[in-house]
């Protein structure tokens, strides 16, 4: 990992810049994903699995002990998680569903696959990616993490949140990551396949 510590805007943009280098790394096209934090000392973690998470039950939204004493059957041990996510899902599907908007890739085996929880080996399941997503940038939270190839839209969205932060963070972060190097992150504590 090499960290980058610059002092002004100029040299921010400079860096994450395709003209500009990580390192001894030129930051060549799709050869990097980025991501932006509006506070450096936040780890890459999923809003899911942050302190504090708040999960939507039909008591409204909960942090995961409270959900898990209000369901009347409870989970089995270790799916507690899963359980919260495919709720908060369910209810937002829903939700958009009886609203009239448009759900990416709906399908009556999606449909099917949100009646009743599944508790499936890995979750969450590839075909409720696109619908994650989406839920997601609606401030639900999933194990996903935004990344994109533009380098500008996380330091966009990495100053928009710094300013929008209460205690005003000493700096924000924007994570480069090489696109070849994500294969290695599969055995991190927080990858998909759980």
């Amino acid at each position: 990992m090499i960290e980058s510590r610059v002092r002004t805007a100029e040299e921010f943009l400079q860096a994450i810049s395709p003209r500009g280098d990580l390192g001894a790394e030129p930051l060549q096209p799709r050869r990097w994903i980025f991501r932006g934090q509006a506070d450096a000392t936040w780890q890459l973690i999923p809003s899911a699995f942050r302190e504090g998470a708040r999960f939507r039950t039909t008591h409204g939204w909960q942090t995961l002990p409270e959900f898990v004493s209000m369901l009347p059957v409870p989970p089995p041990p270790g799916y507690e998680l899963r359980w919260a996510e495919f709720e908060t899902l369910k209810r937002f599907f829903v939700a958009a569903d009886e609203a009239g908007l448009l759900l990416p890739e709906d399908s009556q085996a999606i449909r099917f696959r949100l009646e009743v929880p599944h508790v499936d080996l890995v979750w969450p399941p590839r075909d409720l990616w696109s619908i994650l997503a989406l839920a997601q940038h609606h401030g639900l939270p999933t194990r996903l993490l935004d990344w994109t190839w533009d380098h500008l839209a996380p330091a966009f969205f990495a100053a928009k949140g710094a300013l929008k932060e209460r205690s005003r963070p000493e700096a924000l972060a924007v994570w480069a990551l090489v696109r070849t190097n994500h294969r290695r992150l599969r055995n991190h504590p927080f990858a998909s396949a759980w």
